[in-house]
């Protein structure tokens, strides 16, 4: 399965689309909304995005 890398756009199990922000030196992140509903979801790691069902956008399993 492909690595979640700064940047990229993943999709939540409820179709919610966002892109991932990753700061370098920790391995602590966050997604943020690609339109005007401004909501943003932070995570202990891409570990924990995935294991709560994130995935890569366009979906690929």
């Amino acid at each position: 399965m492909k690595k979640f890398q700064h940047g990229d756009l993943l999709i939540a199990p409820n179709g919610l689309i966002g892109r991932l922000k990753t700061q370098e030196g920790t391995p602590e992140c966050s997604v943020h909304s690609i339109d005007d509903n401004n909501w943003q979801v932070r995570a202990w790691s891409v570990e924990h995005l995935r294991r709560g069902g994130w995935r890569p956008y366009p979906a690929t399993y």
